[in-house]
């Protein structure tokens, strides 16, 4: 599980990072502003969970939850923890759109153990969807199609696999080891050429081209990134700088 904690207490960060070390099934990625946070989830690997240390960055939930709602980001959970935080704040904090938390005298435990439970529902949630609709995209894994318009798409039950994966998770850089996961079914990374291939097939079959709803972007020796195109524009062409001028700011900061 890879976590983002945003806060401005080394001691924290250190706690948690030691953790992960000892863990080893835990990485921690550390941030001191919202907008650095944001700009690492637009291009760089996926989070699992944003840990917010509330005592500092409370108005970074409402943020946070904003922009993970007009981005259809459904891939990452939500953890506020703060040492000094009043009932009003913790009601808030869930309110805003927190998953859950960890408040009082910090425990590296009780951490640990509602940070598996954040992942665990995400990912429960993400396995019991059913159907995905996307710009005019349409995906139904029941009946494993695809629609575009109302037209449907002829997949592969592998090519549906691989439009999954990247239809339910909307600007997220989706790494080419997963990629190659669900092309070939194996851990093994294939060559560039035969990933390219398969890329490229997908494109062709769900017409995704320069004046579509969705460009499907290449990342250079990460991955593949799904972005929805609005107005001509999208996710990544957006300055990432001005997301915290448009957000709103919590009127409850502590």
């Amino acid at each position: 599980m890879l976590i983002a904690v945003l806060t401005k207490n080394r001691f924290l960060m250190k706690a948690i990072a030691t953790r992960s070390v000892q863990s080893g099934d835990l990485a921690a990625r550390h941030f001191e502003t919202t907008v650095d946070l944001i700009r690492h989830m637009l291009h760089r690997e996926a989070i699992d969970l944003v840990v917010v240390d509330a005592d500092t960055h409370l108005d970074a939930i409402g943020r946070l939850s904003t922009w993970k709602e007009s981005q259809g980001r459904k891939d990452f959970a939500i953890l506020v923890i703060g040492q000094l935080l009043r009932p009003e704040f913790i009601a808030r904090a869930l309110e805003l759109g927190g998953d859950d938390f960890v408040t009082g005298t910090f425990d590296i435990d009780e951490f640990a153990v509602r940070a598996a439970r954040c992942h665990s529902r995400l990912n429960t949630s993400v396995a019991q969807a059913f159907r995905v609709e996307l710009a005019n995209y349409v995906l139904d894994k029941h009946l494993q199609r695809v629609t575009l318009d109302g037209t449907t798409l002829l997949l592969s039950p592998q090519e549906f696999e691989l439009a999954w994966l990247l239809f339910s998770h909307p600007g997220v850089l989706i790494s080419r080891l997963r990629i190659a996961a669900v092309i070939w079914q194996s851990n093994a990374m294939q060559n560039d050429s035969a990933l390219g291939k398969q890329i490229h097939r997908l494109r062709g079959k769900l017409r995704i081209g320069k004046d579509g709803p969705v460009v499907l972007r290449a990342v250079y020796l990460s991955g593949y990134r799904l972005e929805v195109v609005d107005n001509g524009r999208t996710a990544r062409d957006v300055q990432v700088s001005t997301i915290a001028d448009c957000l709103p700011t919590c009127k409850y900061h502590c």
